[in-house]
């Protein structure tokens, strides 16, 4: 007992995670239902087993920034393994081969080519995040064939009340802490960390180990990929963004030394699970997304601070523990602050906030939420379906009576809408339409149709055969995919694409691209770009190259609309996103109050704003 007792003292990041979850569960009794612990373990799981590959990586005083693009890759091939009818161990096996190989180049790289370990997995990550949107043709693969229920239990099912996803991270868990703990290759892994040049000179192969160690990384990496393709029904060529940064952060507040040679994998779960409940305890408790990153950053900061002896700062006792409780203190005032109401009757899922659209729709909701007097609690997606997951998972523990949800992609979003479907909650889809599970209405505009009337815009000002160009959103999502067919519906046969680039919905790339496009073909005479942003970016290159180019945007963004009524832009497609957050709040609203003859489909009529 006294062995437990000092062992738990001796575990910062436990005691960490153990004190914050007590004050989660004293501002929000929920936090301790079983069925909330399940959606926090569950949803831990794939960052969990990203970091276990990681902590290997670091204890060799690497890094592997390549996880995110591997679990991409390797979850998209295992999909079209999936629908080609491949039998199931296989469709399982082979990615995990194919990660593991992935891995091993990189390790070799290192190893034996002697390069950094941050450029070599910034080079793989980079072209597996090309040769995945290759092999998808920019498209999510919804998993198909005879083997589909199983992979679903793989991903949303469970045994003996545990999630099988919890259950494999834990086998995950249990064989790399034998492996580090009990074998030749775990102690090689420490050496090479702790001092390389010694352990060479002793004899060990190091590049070997090397090549072993981010090739666990790269099967951890396709494990996680396998489970979130079978967990959301569909393999996204965007998945896993970013993830690469949460497994090392996992690692890191584990306890694990940056610098190599010191960590455990226990301390890494428990790092993870300290992210885990602190995403699902924010949502839990209604704070904004605005503000949750901040908070995840403070807290991170925190817990590595306090973990950390000495060094630089040189921090005393009194001060770390003073600054421990300042940054208690902040974190409670800001969950006091910021947080949504605990009454809230409706929640909302946007898919991002990085785009002035979807912030309109989501002021359009929350205005009318407010009108109405009915509480709403708005969880934002990061153009993450594993994040809109989770978000949905937080909701049906709040107890929220209607759901409004703007997809982040079409087909992955079905299993989130299945898990409300089973708890009964109503689900109204926004702006995007979802590919399965039961939708009580759908409210948006016409994509499609969008691209068609820039399309015969463009063909009305510049007339048949004009020279254009176009500026396409992020690959893999339903915007840039639908309005790109309802341009080329017209433009095909009309006008002469000279070419058509991806700048991802985003300002800086439009200006860099549209520069690029320009020096390509200096005789452009138009240029269609996906959404405003772009086309705003567009307009500025081309106001300083002096040329006269027309331009024609998608939204109707506020500054948008200022460059049309001034002149320098030609048009803007507007889709009306605050009424669309409006409507979304009127329909829950007639939901909760049980209303009769609710529309299944309420289309917002689309607008040409032009000079």
């Amino acid at each position: 007992m006294n062995k437990v007792l000092k062992g738990f003292l001796a575990s910062k990041p436990l005691i960490g995670l153990v004190v914050f979850s007590i004050v989660v569960a004293l501002l929000n009794p929920g936090f301790l239902t079983t069925d909330n612990l399940l959606n926090v373990l569950r949803q831990t799981s794939i960052n969990a087993i990203i970091a276990i590959g990681m902590t290997y990586v670091i204890l060799s005083a690497g890094i592997d920034l390549s996880v995110g693009s591997v679990l991409a890759f390797t979850g998209a091939v295992a999909a079209a393994l999936l629908a080609a009818g491949v039998p199931l161990p296989l469709v399982i096996i082979l990615p995990l081969l194919l990660g593991a190989l992935l891995g091993a180049v990189s390790g070799a790289l290192v190893g034996y080519g002697k390069l950094q370990p941050f450029i070599t997995t910034l080079v793989a990550m980079t072209f597996l995040r090309g040769a995945t949107l290759v092999f998808t043709d920019g498209k999510p693969i919804s998993i198909a064939g005879d083997n589909v229920a199983l992979m679903n239990f793989i991903g949303s099912g469970s045994l003996l009340g545990i999630p099988v996803t919890v259950l494999i991270m834990l086998l995950a868990m249990i064989a790399a802490y034998f492996s580090l703990n009990h074998t030749r290759f775990g102690r090689h892994v420490y050496a090479v960390g702790g001092n390389e040049e010694a352990t060479r000179l002793s004899g060990i192969n190091t590049n070997r180990v090397k090549v072993m160690v981010y090739a666990v990384s790269g099967m951890l990496a396709a494990l996680a990929g396998i489970i979130l393709t079978a967990r959301l029904g569909t393999a996204s060529p965007t998945a896993g963004m970013a993830y690469e940064l949460d497994a090392i952060a996992a690692v890191v507040l584990g306890g694990t030394s940056l610098v190599g040679g010191s960590g455990r994998i226990s301390g890494t779960l428990i790092g993870a699970l300290i992210i885990g409940v602190l995403a699902n305890a924010l949502n839990l408790m209604g704070v904004s997304s605005n503000y949750q990153m901040m908070i995840k950053a403070i807290v991170i900061l925190a817990a590595v601070l306090a973990d950390r002896q000495g060094g630089i700062l040189l921090i005393s006792g009194k001060v770390k523990a003073m600054l421990g409780a300042t940054v208690g203190l902040l974190l409670i005032l800001v969950v006091v602050f910021f947080r949504g109401g605990s009454d809230a009757q409706i929640g909302l899922v946007i898919s991002t906030q990085n785009n002035p659209f979807f912030v309109s729709l989501k002021e359009g909701a929350i205005a009318e939420a407010e009108h109405a007097g009915v509480g709403i609690v708005v969880l934002n997606s990061q153009d993450d379906p594993v994040k809109e997951r989770a978000n949905v998972e937080d909701l049906l523990v709040r107890g929220v009576k209607v759901i409004l949800i703007n997809p982040v992609n079409s087909d992955a979003v079905g299993q989130s809408i299945k898990l409300a479907n089973a708890r009964q909650v109503a689900v109204v889809t926004l702006d995007r339409a979802a590919g399965s599970g039961e939708v009580t209405s759908h409210i948006a505009s016409d994509n499609v149709a969008g691209g068609t009337m820039a399309a015969e815009y463009m063909v009305a000002e510049l007339g048949r055969g004009a020279k254009v160009a176009e500026l396409q959103g992020l690959a893999g999502t339903d915007a840039a995919r639908d309005r790109g067919n309802g341009f080329h519906a017209i433009a095909d046969s009309q006008l002469d694409i000279k070419i058509s680039l991806a700048a991802d919905f985003d300002r800086s790339k439009g200006y860099n691209t549209m520069t690029d496009i320009m020096q390509a073909q200096p005789d452009l005479q138009g240029v269609f770009a996906h959404n405003d942003e772009m086309a705003l970016g567009a307009l500025k290159a081309i106001e300083e190259s002096g040329k006269d180019i027309l331009v024609v945007g998608f939204d109707a963004n506020e500054d948008a609309v200022h460059m049309v009524e001034s002149g320098a832009m030609g048009a803007t497609i507007a889709q009306q996103p605050e009424l669309i957050g409006e409507t979304g709040v009127i329909t829950a609203l007639k939901i909760i109050n049980e209303e009769k003859d609710i529309p299944t489909s309420s289309p917002v009529e689309l607008q040409i704003i032009k000079r």
